[in-house]
């Protein structure tokens, strides 16, 4: 419920917002509530992800605005970005070397940022200086800036110790000193109290303590119990209308435990009484200066580069220089709760001018009208005008001291309703004479003046002159005027060899302008400036994203080879390039891909594939413990599996499987280890793998649980291995597992449940031993039965379409039987059936015509061990094929292996060809019309034509595809080895030069 409150008070653009303003406190609130964001979603709660990421962009926007400006901001916002892993090493790198000047709440956030990190070293360091400053009650004091409270503070210390000094010897102390100040009035100190404590005694407690407090309010009496498992409890009592005076409050612990509360009192105050103002007012009269100016061109003055500036000022004169010219300002408003907008009259502004000057020509602006006359302004301002402000340029030509009378601003209608202003005083001075007025440059002054030194060429004055601006109003500066006057620091600092200037001056750079890319070889002097000013972490980080940048350069060659199609060539570059860098992240990507693309390439020339496969294995010889090693394990086990090398997959598996214990690499492993005893036909082993995938469940660092991603694939294809195997009841119950996630387990399922009752087409028989040919007639007394041996294959591919097989014209061939077989005589109401005894000695394929004396009939009898059973499935056009082999007269018939399938349909005509598998099953798809199956193993045949036709491609609601069992590792090995292209390609693509926000 907390969080979705807190969630709810986020505003669009991700910020939080304390009473409708926009400022510092606007910022830290932001902070602090991606901070609850991250306790909630540690914990196990569901945190919105949207408010998370508007959160996250709104706080990096705030960093670059806060940087080098506002460091208890900057830490406030580190820590907050690191909790989500997306921490500013430069930052908090800076932060930490300003450990000594930083408030209290600066080193407590920055010391909880470095230790999410894992810069515990560093972390050590603000520890220590948290340390120093606890006083002798135990409490920390604050600096007067965003955090203001002791209590605030203090309880940022106690909880930055915990996390970064868990052994210091202040702890105690601080918590101590935070259950003094109890009862916790300030709101925005008592939530980190509370974690504070909390964390405290949570390390001290040796195990759960329930508690039960008894809560007595006005003699509303109710019990609380705090359980171990719910540590807090809420109770709301409703005093009714008009309670006022004293609630007394009774608890009584009953239990172990030591509980704290807080007690909130909650009221309603209606006494609102308005005050009364004019309906008009003169603001502010000011004789201003002249703009400055500078190379002949006028500098703009004002405040126009800063933002929330609080004291603004204005250069004004009292006296003139003579001809010199100045602006007399008068600024004016409506009470916008005097009167409505209906009801506004039009205005009059009766503004004197000052004796000795006069009005420059066209030099009158503000108001709806004007009129100059008699030493005066008249300006007309519209009933629709709420206020603004109006000038006069004058130039002194008579040289003096001129007192001017106050300006009046009346209703045009009543002109007793009117506004007087202030009145003034000008001195215009002799011709020569200088004016003695103090003149203060304003920002925009400053700023313009030092960008035209840097165009001049003058790196050390505009540096001078906009350092001192930055100095000054760091905190006030625009974005835009910010990253100008960083670029001309930077590059007075790459000219003056001042190694602290030029840190500076690059730190503020890359915050205020990480989009800008600067050449390596800056980059370099930077990094010997850091390593100058004994920061050598930092340095180190610079020149190696100096050797990954021109590693990025080389390798774009190496791609502009390979689009010219030079692979070999640009595949040796790419390896000679992997091996002259450091084992850097990009470089490590980079080889991995390499090694994929030599597999690539390779499948199609196979001179590539052993170099591809001994890329990966060379790798993991060099590198077996990097991040990528279990990437790069999957895509060797991938090419093996592809590659046709079982034994090597399965070895390989094993292996990874034991040192990469990840739970979704471990399982990948296993069940690609599987896959490959299944190709070799090791059963066992892969029932085994396949087991230990399936039955497998994982703990998440939160300490969630979960189930193998390969679960219903492992399940599959144990129910195949059961299938394989003539274990049915195993096979029936993995089926059963599977049967929503594959179609085809589901035609296997129903295959091994349904019964079947079923007359064949044809007859078949076992070689040598005795079959009946079933014979129905009417009205026939003798027939001649006449017997053909057939090559039921080459009648398959002559002919395309076997439902005329028994019409095939024989003429010209000798029977291999002969035989008149006598019925029995009568006349025939109905069809009977004789029973016609036949022996075929040789296994084949034999065609049966049976004459009579006006009609005759044919039918098809396989000699053969081989038997079908088939399946179609109308809705997605397959026919699933199941094969037999008898290997003995009185053995049960087991799964034919390798036995050779053709299948056909009426429609279309293309013949779909095929192995059985070990299963001895073989699917076809995308038939029309009855289907025909025909199937050989040596000399044995088996046919089958389908009675009911398969419908139209247009009438078909899908069509269903053979699983692809290697799918899953292959998916793992495309997403990994796509990201890492994806990763190495844009940064081939980017702009030249290194982009400074990927700098830390």
């Amino acid at each position: 419920m907390l969080i979705a409150e807190l969630g709810a008070l986020q505003m669009p653009q991700g910020s939080f917002r304390a009473h409708g303003r926009e400022g510092p406190v606007d910022v830290a609130l932001t902070a602090r509530a991606l901070w609850a964001f991250a306790v909630a979603r540690d914990a196990g709660f569901s945190v919105p992800p949207q408010a998370i990421e508007r959160g996250l962009g709104h706080a990096l926007g705030a960093l670059r605005d806060a940087a080098q400006r506002a460091p208890e901001l900057e830490a406030m916002l580190v820590h907050a970005l690191a909790l989500f892993d997306r921490g500013d090493f430069a930052v908090t790198n800076r932060l930490h070397r300003m450990r000594a000047s930083l408030s209290t709440a600066a080193l407590a956030h920055t010391a909880l940022a470095l230790t999410r990190m894992g810069s515990r070293n560093l972390a050590g360091d603000m520890a220590a200086v948290l340390e120093e400053r606890v006083s002798e009650a135990g409490e920390w004091a604050a600096s007067g800036g965003v955090v203001r409270a002791p209590l605030e503070a203090s309880a940022l210390a106690v909880l930055a110790l915990h996390a970064a000094k868990p052994g210091s010897a202040v702890i105690d102390a601080g918590v101590d000193a935070l259950l003094a100040r109890r009862p916790w009035h300030f709101a925005g100190a008592r939530g980190l109290a509370v974690a504070a404590v909390a964390q405290h005694r949570t390390r001290e407690t040796t195990g759960p303590v329930p508690v039960e407090v008894l809560v007595t309010v006005d003699e509303m009496q109710r019990r609380i119990v705090v359980a171990p498992g719910d540590p807090a409890a809420t109770e709301v009592f409703e005093l009714g209308p008009g309670a006022g005076g004293r609630v007394r409050v009774d608890l009584e612990r009953r239990g172990l435990g030591e509980p704290h509360f807080l007690l909130v009192l909650e009221g309603l105050n209606s006494d609102m009484t308005p005050t009364p103002a004019p309906a008009f007012e003169l603001l502010e009269r000011r004789l201003l200066a002249p703009a400055p100016i500078m190379d002949g061109l006028v500098l703009p003055r004002g405040f126009d580069v800063l933002e929330r500036f609080a004291a603004p000022w204005t250069n004004t004169v009292a006296n003139l220089e003579f001809a010199s010219r100045t602006t007399l300002r008068v600024e004016w408003q409506r009470r916008v709760d005097a009167v409505s907008t209906e009801q506004r009259a039009p205005l009059v502004l009766d503004l004197p001018l000052p004796g000795g000057a006069r009005v420059v020509p066209g030099g009158v602006r503000g108001g709806a009208a004007h009129r100059v006359q008699d030493g005066r302004v008249l300006f007309h301002i519209d009933s629709t005008d709420s206020g603004g402000a109006v000038e006069v340029d004058l130039v002194g030509l008579v040289p003096g001291t001129y007192r001017t009378p106050s300006p009046l601003l009346f209703d045009a209608a009543l002109p007793r309703e009117r506004a007087i202003g202030a009145a003034g005083e000008l001195t215009v001075l002799a011709r020569g004479a200088s004016s003695p007025d103090e003149y203060r440059p304003t920002p925009d002054e400053r700023f313009h003046a030092g960008l035209r030194l840097f165009e001049r060429g003058d790196r050390a004055a505009a540096a001078e002159l906009l350092g001192a601006l930055f100095d000054q109003f760091g905190m006030q500066l625009r974005d835009e005027p910010l990253k100008q006057l960083a670029w001309v620091l930077f590059r007075a600092g790459l000219e003056s060899g001042d190694a602290a200037a030029l840190v500076r001056s690059f730190e503020l750079l890359r915050e205020r302008d990480p989009e800008r890319r600067i050449v390596s070889g800056h980059v370099v002097r930077a990094a010997r400036a850091y390593d100058a000013q004994g920061e050598h972490d930092r340095s180190l980080r610079l020149f190696r994203a100096v050797i990954e940048d021109g590693f990025g350069v080389e390798l774009a060659a190496a791609r502009a080879l390979a689009e010219r199609e030079d692979s070999n060539a640009a595949l040796e570059r790419m390896d000679r390039l992997v091996l002259e860098h450091p084992d850097f992240g990009v470089v490590l990507e980079a080889h991995l891909d390499l090694a994929g693309r030599m597999l690539d390439t390779g499948l199609a020339r196979g001179n590539l594939v052993l170099r591809g496969v001994l890329l990966l294995e060379r790798f993991l010889a060099f590198h077996p413990t990097h991040a990528l090693a279990p990437e790069a394990g999957l895509d060797l086990v991938h090419a093996l599996t592809e590659l046709r090398d079982p034994a090597r997959a399965a070895r390989y598996s094993a292996d990874f499987a034991a040192a990469f214990t990840a739970p979704l690499y471990r399982d990948a492993f296993r069940y690609a280890g599987g896959l490959a005893q299944w190709q070799l036909g090791e059963l066992p082993a892969a029932r085994a793998l396949f087991t230990e995938v399936a039955t497998a469940v994982y703990t998440d660092t939160r300490g969630r649980t979960f189930a193998s991603p390969n679960r219903q694939l492992a399940r599959y294809l144990l129910a195949q291995i059961a299938h394989a195997t003539g274990d049915a009841r195993t096979a029936l119950e993995h089926y059963g597992e599977v049967e929503n996630d594959f179609p085809d387990a589901r035609s296997a399922l129903d295959e091994l449940r349904r019964e079947v009752l079923e007359l064949d087409e044809v007859t078949s028989g076992r070689p040598g031993a005795p079959m009946t040919l079933e014979l129905r007639h009417r009205n026939a007394s003798r027939v001649e039965l006449l017997v053909y041996a057939v090559d039921l294959l080459t009648l398959y591919l002559r002919e395309k379409d076997l439902s005329q097989v028994t019409e095939v014209e024989l003429a010209g061939i000798a029977p291999a039987q002969r035989r008149t077989v006598d019925l029995e005589p009568g006349p025939d109401l109905r069809a009977r059936t004789t029973r016609v005894a036949l022996t075929l000695p040789r296994p084949g394929a034999y065609l049966v015509i049976a004459r009579g004396a006006e009609r005759f009939t044919s039918g098809l009898v396989l000699s053969t061990d081989l038997e079908l059973e088939v399946d179609e499935d109308l809705a997605t056009g397959s026919v699933r094929v199941q094969t037999f082999e008898r290997a003995a007269p009185e053995a049960d018939p087991g799964f034919a292996v390798g036995v050779d399938v053709r299948v056909v349909g009426t429609e279309g005509g293309a013949i779909r060809s095929g192995r059985t598998d070990r299963r001895g099953l073989f699917t076809a798809h995308g038939l029309f019309g009855r289907a025909t199956v025909v199937a050989r193993l040596g000399d044995h045949y088996a046919f089958h034509r389908g009675e009911v036709p398969f419908p139209s491609a247009t009438a078909r609601a899908r069509a269903t595809a053979t699983p692809e069992y290697r799918e899953h590792l292959q998916q793992l090995h495309r997403s990994s080895r796509d990201a890492r292209s994806k990763s190495l390609q844009s940064g081939l693509e980017a702009p030249a030069g290194l982009r400074l926000g990927e700098l830390q």
